[in-house]
């Protein structure tokens, strides 16, 4: 039979595995974790988590280099979204209709708008260094946003890729919109 570390119980069924023990679900909670941290411990020692979650991630955080950074971040269960770089654009067929329809509202000067993923929910059609249009065409999702400062973002639900043409204005207004603020 296995016994919890902090509180010496005997433990029944369930335990969060540490690298030298175990403790209980109750115990654990106490220490400030949540259900979903159970399954990162398994290299961890009793010692290091004893004084709570809190304690937990600051000694990681002071103890860890910046390259161990992502490891890091798993061991915390925590998903690294990387916002805001750009990568791979693994758009889908839809995805690229509606940037060419977009595109093709745009006569002078098009060649300052590229398609770039900066988030792993949708792609961005970007003028410059602005986001003009955000949008994600999958089977669950089908909408189109635009960044409009004075209003906020503009989200539509469209349900065919073509239906980016019906938002002439939209591109109009998000453009106006650059234009005016990358000017100050």
């Amino acid at each position: 039979m296995n016994k919890c570390k902090r509180c010496g119980n005997v433990i029944k069924l369930r335990a969060v595995t540490l690298s030298d023990g175990f403790v209980c679900y109750k115990c654990f909670e106490e220490l400030g974790f949540q259900p979903s941290d159970r399954k990162y411990h398994t290299h961890t020692s009793y010692d290091e988590i004893k004084c709570g979650k809190s304690a937990y991630i600051e000694n990681l955080i002071e103890t860890e280099s910046a390259k161990d950074a992502k490891r890091v971040a798993e061991q915390l269960g925590f998903r690294i979204a990387h916002y805001g770089d750009e990568r791979e654009i693994d758009a889908t067929d839809e995805e690229l209709e509606i940037f060419d329809t977009i595109k093709g509202m745009i006569v002078y000067p098009s060649d300052q708008l590229r398609l770039v993923r900066k988030s792993d929910n949708y792609v961005t059609a970007m003028f410059g260094d602005w986001d003009l249009a955000r949008f994600k065409y999958t089977d669950r999702a089908k909408w189109i946003a635009f960044p409009v400062a004075e209003k906020g973002t503009a989200k539509h639900y469209i349900e065919d890729p073509a239906e980016a043409s019906d938002f002439a204005d939209m591109v109009t207004s998000s453009l106006s919109h650059i234009v005016k603020y990358s000017s100050r």
